[in-house]
């Protein structure tokens, strides 16, 4: 887990709640490029919307900041 410093340090950059744990997005299922950069920023698909149509994403916030949030 990232202690408290780093997230502190990461938080300055963005206007994101400290409290956080996990980032969720959906995606349109012909959206192939918006899929991939969820993927790449580590989240998961977990389901559906309602009608069908797009992804439902969702992974740890704090995954998100290790990997990319250092500066």
């Amino acid at each position: 887990e990232l202690s408290k410093q780093e997230l502190d340090e990461n938080s300055k950059y963005i206007d994101i709640p400290e409290e956080t744990e996990l980032v969720e997005a959906y995606a349109n299922k012909s959206n192939y490029k918006s899929i991939e950069i969820l993927r790449h920023l580590g989240l998961e698909i977990i389901g559906e919307n309602k009608n069908g149509k797009s992804y439902h994403f969702r992974g740890r916030y704090e995954n998100i900041l290790r990997k990319y949030g250092k500066k």
